[in-house]
């Protein structure tokens, strides 16, 4: 598709560098809003030939684009969290990820007697201490609440105060608070609560003791299966530790390139070379006084930063917070 003759001087003076574009109709709607490490390249995509592939939804953007606007930042990850943070406050209707936004759930445990864990949706979030996430859809979450409960053996009915005997308890897979006062239940559920904060050793280790009692009743297939939970259990606790310090410590991000200082999931420098210490503790101290972001949008971000940091090899480090 050509470039309408109004936005040719637009696009060929776009500059090559990090930052998010926004496009409009002729009636100065906001279509989409994308993020680039290359706006020049990126936008120019946009009106070359496009392949029968092409979504008819992507063509149908790309006819009503009247007017580009940018916004320059001088790394991509700043793009990221610029896109991330405008795409939620404005929802514009050719951004596929407004869609995927409003399908992200939550894991949280309940305030029970003996507790258990539920999943809730954006519109059911309530933050407290113990919420989880986020979750691209419910069938992830859903994944992680069997995989907990097939090893911790947690109850998964929905009952406030559990009183009936359910099928679970009956053959050995739920702990079972229905039938017996469990004093040790709650213990287990920190187990739980440090899985989910990235701390997966207390895990791992009744994780072991599954694999051992399975090959004692030679049962091969149900180890080599607790083995696979094993290594799934160290890389999503990873991810737990990474979202949990980021939303709650300093962090230091170290790239290839740049060193992204963040305070509680704000970011509040960006250094081309690693600072000492000295400059740490002044920025930090700077900006201790700031508001501190809510715990939905800490929680949304942390997650964009770790899928930033997955694809760039990129490694953090927790700083010292006094």
């Amino acid at each position: 598709m050509p470039i309408p003759e109004h936005l040719k001087t637009v696009v060929s003076n776009l500059p090559e560098s990090p930052g998010i574009y926004k496009f409009y109709d002729e009636k100065q709607r906001l279509l989409y809003i994308g993020k680039s490490k290359n706006l020049k390249n990126r936008v120019r995509t946009y009106f070359r030939k496009q392949s029968d592939e092409t979504h008819e939804r992507t063509l149908m953007m790309i006819f009503h684009i009247n007017e580009i606007q940018i916004r320059q930042t001088e790394t991509e990850l700043e793009a990221l969290i610029l896109e991330d943070n405008l795409i939620k406050k404005h929802l514009p209707p050719y951004n596929v990820k407004q869609k995927k936004f409003k399908e992200q759930v939550y894991i949280f445990a309940t305030a029970d007697k003996f507790p258990a864990f539920r999943i809730v949706s954006n519109d059911e979030v309530d933050f407290t201490e113990h919420m989880f996430g986020l979750f691209k859809d419910k069938y992830t979450a859903e994944y992680i609440l069997l995989f907990i409960n097939k090893i911790l053996k947690l109850r998964s009915c929905t009952d406030p105060t559990p009183v009936n005997k359910c099928m679970l308890a009956g053959i050995g897979k739920c702990l079972g608070p229905c039938q017996n006062d469990l004093p040790d239940y709650n213990e287990i559920v920190q187990i739980a609560l440090e899985f989910l904060k990235g701390n997966a050793k207390p895990i791992s280790r009744e994780i072991s003791q599954q694999i051992d009692l399975a090959a004692q009743n030679l049962d091969f297939e149900e180890a080599a299966e607790f083995r696979n939970m094993q290594d799934y259990c160290g890389n999503f606790a990873k991810r737990q530790k990474f979202i949990f310090d980021f939303m709650n410590e300093n962090v230091l991000i170290n790239s290839a390139s740049f060193h992204f200082l963040f305070q509680k999931g704000k970011l509040i420098k960006v250094y081309k070379r690693k600072p000492d210490d000295k400059q740490l503790i002044t920025k930090i101290n700077l900006f201790r006084s700031g508001q501190d972001l809510p715990a939905f949008h800490l929680m949304d971000r942390a997650y964009v930063v770790w899928v930033w940091m997955k694809k760039n090899i990129s490694e953090y480090i927790v700083l010292d917070n006094q």
